[in-house]
């Protein structure tokens, strides 16, 4: 049975930095999921270059909230400390009866965006 039904954007942050390793851009993505479900695989798909290499990053489960399951994804992009982000938010639901349903936040088809800053 089919438990993900929608993806509610909570926050995000981008900061960039410079260690001995070099420039980096951080991206961190908060949001929940409803409704509560024990087979959800969820993350986010970004890019850094205006979909050109889009990438999947999974997100870590973070705790459950009453009806919802709070959740949050990291990615770290070395080469800059300015990346703009661009990204949506995806919830695969393994409980679905004949195939696996997914679930995405297009915040309202304009995707989201952030701009990393030192």
């Amino acid at each position: 049975m089919r438990t993900a039904l929608r993806i509610d954007f909570v926050d995000h942050a981008a900061v960039g930095d410079v260690n001995e390793g070099g420039a980096f851009s951080q991206l961190t993505v908060d949001f929940r999921i409803f409704s509560r479900g024990p087979a959800h695989v969820a993350g986010i798909t970004y890019t850094t270059d205006f979909w050109v290499t889009p990438v999947d990053a999974l997100a870590r489960f973070q705790a459950f909230d009453g009806d919802f399951e709070v959740w949050q994804a990291q990615v770290t992009v070395p080469g800059s400390d300015s990346f703009s982000f661009e990204y949506v938010i995806f919830c695969k639901d393994f409980r679905g009866d004949e195939d696996v349903p997914e679930v995405f936040n297009t915040n309202g088809g304009e995707t989201f965006r952030i701009q990393a800053a030192l």
